[in-house]
């Protein structure tokens, strides 16, 4: 009777342990998202998780800054545990995605983004390995003939 007892605490116990850090995760992405931004010279950007799970991450009313004016609705981040660690994903849908990028003589500038890529012009970090989809968005696209606005 009593090693039973001592079960069925030791797995109560355990239960509510993987029920508290499962709704403390989109809390702590939201911290550590926050800091990477920052650490990319995106102060003050702004997000919210709406969930985080095994397998799919889903991030609303992202905001990089004022600075940026880079912004999308939410982004839908798909992965397996054991690659995201590592620093691949497999895949990303973006909403209302608003991003500026610029053409001079040299070519596209990123503007704000070209902090993600290297020297030669490849992305550097999370590798996207499945489709990147973008459903809605507005593209501004500034020249020295004035700015141009798309949206899809």
């Amino acid at each position: 009777m009593k090693k039973s007892v001592l079960m069925t605490g030791f797995i109560a116990v355990l239960l509510i342990g993987f029920g508290t850090a499962h709704m403390s995760l989109p809390w702590l992405v939201v911290i550590g998202a926050k800091h990477a931004l920052a650490d990319k010279g995106f102060h003050g950007a702004t997000l919210d998780v709406k969930s985080v799970g095994f397998a799919r991450a889903v991030i609303n009313n992202i905001d990089l800054g004022s600075n940026s004016n880079i912004r999308a609705k939410s982004v839908t981040i798909d992965y397996a545990l054991e690659r995201v660690f590592g620093g691949t994903i497999d895949g990303l849908v973006v909403d209302a995605l608003e991003i500026p990028i610029g053409l001079n003589i040299s070519g596209v500038d990123l503007g704000p983004l070209s902090i993600f890529m290297n020297d030669k012009g490849e992305g550097k970090g999370l590798q996207v390995r499945g489709p990147i989809k973008i459903n809605e968005g507005l593209l501004r696209v500034a020249s020295s003939m004035g700015e141009v606005r798309s949206r899809n």
